[in-house]
C-alpha cells in the first residue's frame, strides 16, 4: 500500500517525505531477514519504473471487516446483563432509525418480521413509513443491485446513549455493592472472636454468607464490565449498527377496502426493510416478544385477565411467540374478564421509548377524519391506557410497535396517538389492524411467510 506524508517544521512550513510502500503481514508470518530481502526486490522493481528515493516499511496486522457485531440473543433473567441487552437483541420492539433521518434523531420500532418466501432467502422487518422516510408522500421501492441503499440502524443516537447510561448505572451500582459487602466482611471479621458460643456460631454463619455474597457480586461485576466494554468498543460507531436497508415504503394514505363504504379506508403507514443476514441469522427466533422484568409472570396473567385454569398463560420464560392475527370478525370479541366479571380486551406492546406497556382495546372501530384525503375516514384500532396509574400506552418513538394479545396474535401496528394536557401525554393510541397490514404485505410479497422460527429454512 503506497503512502506519502508531509511534516511541518517549527515555522509551519510543510515538507513532503519520500514515497512509502507499506507492506502488512499477518502477525508472526515474517522475520527480519525475509523483510530485508523482499524490500530490496521491491525497490529494484520501483527503480525499473524510474521511482527513486522510495522506502519500504513493514507492519504486522490482520484485515478485519468493520460491519459490527451480530445482534444479541435473549438471556435468562438471572443474567446481570438481561435488562440492558434488550435493545440489542433480535426480539420485536427493536429500536431503529434510518440514516436519512439521523440528523433529526427520529426513531421508531420494529413491528414484526417475515420471510419473502418462494425461492428467496430474504427476510424483512416491518415498521411505519414515517419512521423510514421524512417525506411520506412519495412511494419508494429499492432498485436492486447498483441502487444506493438507504441504511436502517439499530438504535438512533439518543436511544444508544440511553442504553450506555443504563449499563453505566449498573456498573456503578455493582461497584457500590462490592464496597458495602467488603465493609461487612471486615466488620464480621472483627466480631468473629466472640467468647459467647452462640454468638460465635452466628458470626461464623454470617461470615460464610458474606463471603458467598461478595463472590456473587464480583462475578456479576465482571460480566457487567465486559458487557459495557463490548458496547463501547463494538457498538458506538453508528455504522456498525446497520441492520439492513429500506426495501418498500409506499406513501402514507387512506386506502379503500372492498368491505367498506366509499368514504372509509385503512391507514397505510407501513414500510419494509431487508435484514442483513449476518446481523440476524445467529440468534433469529422469528416473531417473539421479550416481556422483560417490568411485570412478573403471575402479575401479567392477572393484568391480562387470564385465569389459572386456562391454557394460554404467559410462558414461564416470559418470551411470547407471535403467531397469527386477530381477524376482523373477532375484533369485537373479548376473551377475558376482570375481577368484576366485566369482559376486557387487554393488549400489550413493546416500544422503542416506553418499553412494555399494557392497554385496553375498546372493541369498537374508531374513525379518524381527514378532509383532504379520499377516502376521508380511516378506520383505526384504538387503545386506551390500562388505568389511571399505569402511564401512557405509547409515546414519541414507539411508532411501528406491534400491538398484540396475550395469546400472541397480532392486533395492530401502532402509528399515532392523541396527546392531551400540558405535557402532551398520550390519551389514545391508534393502530392499523394487523389483518389488513398482512393483506397489504402479501399483495407486495405474494409468498410472504410470517411464522418461521429460523432465519434460513
Amino acid at each position: 500500500m503506497p503512502a506519502r506524508f508531509s511534516s511541518a517544521d517549527k515555522n509551519g512550513k510543510s515538507t513532503l517525505g519520500p514515497i512509502v510502500i507499506w507492506v502488512a503481514t499477518r502477525p508472526g508470518t515474517i522475520n527480519l531477514e525475509l523483510a530485508q530481502d523482499a524490500s530490496s526486490d521491491i525497490l529494484q522493481i520501483l527503480k525499473g519504473y524510474q521511482v527513486e528515493g522510495a522506502v519500504v516499511e513493514w507492519i504486522e496486522g490482520s484485515v478485519k471487516k468493520l460491519a459490527g457485531p451480530p445482534l444479541m440473543d435473549i438471556t435468562q433473567h438471572k443474567d446481570p446483563t438481561y435488562s440492558v441487552r434488550r435493545p440489542f437483541t433480535v426480539a420485536l420492539g427493536m429500536p431503529i432509525a434510518t440514516k436519512e433521518r439521523e440528523e433529526e434523531d427520529a426513531s421508531g420500532t420494529v413491528s414484526f418480521y417475515f420471510h419473502e418466501g418462494g425461492d428467496s432467502n430474504k427476510v424483512f422487518g416491518v415498521t411505519n413509513k414515517h419512521v423510514l422516510h421524512k417525506d411520506v408522500s412519495v412511494d419508494y421501492l429499492f432498485g436492486g443491485a447498483g441502487a444506493p441503499p438507504q441504511p436502517v440502524r439499530l438504535c438512533g443516537d439518543r436511544r444508544f446513549k440511553s442504553a450506555i447510561a443504563d449499563i453505566s448505572n449498573l456498573v456503578t451500582n455493582g461497584l457500590s455493592e462490592a464496597v458495602k459487602s467488603t465493609e461487612e466482611l471486615m466488620r464480621l471479621q472483627n466480631e468473629q472472636q466472640s467468647k459467647n458460643p452462640e454468638q460465635a456460631e452466628d458470626n461464623e454463619d454470617a461470615w460464610s454468607e458474606a463471603i458467598q455474597e461478595l463472590s456473587d457480586i464480583n462475578k456479576k461485576n465482571v460480566r457487567l464490565n465486559a458487557f459495557s466494554h463490548d458496547l463501547h468498543t463494538h457498538w458506538t460507531d453508528i455504522t456498525h449498527r446497520n441492520i439492513g436497508h429500506v426495501h418498500w415504503a409506499p406513501s402514507i394514505s387512506i386506502v379503500p377496502h372492498s368491505s367498506l363504504g366509499a368514504r372509509d379506508g385503512y391507514t397505510r403507514d407501513i414500510g419494509t426493510f431487508e435484514l442483513e443476514a449476518a446481523k440476524f441469522q445467529e440468534h433469529f427466533r422469528g416473531n417473539i416478544v421479550d416481556l422483560g422484568e417490568k411485570y412478573g409472570r403471575m402479575e401479567l396473567n392477572k393484568k391480562f385477565g387470564i385465569s389459572d385454569t386456562t391454557g394460554d398463560q404467559i410462558p414461564p420464560d416470559r418470551v411470547l411467540r407471535i403467531c397469527g392475527v386477530v381477524e376482523r370478525k373477532f375484533l369485537k370479541m373479548s376473551v377475558h374478564y376482570d375481577d368484576n366479571e366485566v369482559p376486557v380486551f387487554i393488549v400489550g406492546k413493546d416500544g422503542n421509548t416506553s418499553g412494555l406497556t399494557l392497554g385496553r382495546y375498546c372493541g369498537l372501530e374508531a374513525y379518524v377524519h381527514d378532509e383532504n384525503a379520499t377516502p376521508s375516514r380511516s378506520i383505526e384500532v384504538a387503545i386506551f391506557n390500562y388505568d389511571m396509574n399505569s402511564g401512557d400506552f405509547s409515546t414519541w418513538g414507539d411508532s411501528g410497535a406491534l400491538i398484540w394479545t396475550s395469546d400472541g396474535r397480532m392486533l395492530a401496528v401502532l402509528h399515532s396517538g392523541m396527546p392531551r394536557g400540558f405535557y402532551d401525554k398520550t390519551h389514545v393510541t391508534f393502530g392499523t389492524p394487523a389483518w389488513w397490514v398482512v393483506e397489504q404485505l402479501k399483495a407486495q410479497y405474494p409468498n410472504a411467510d410470517f411464522d418461521r422460527t429460523s432465519y434460513f429454512p
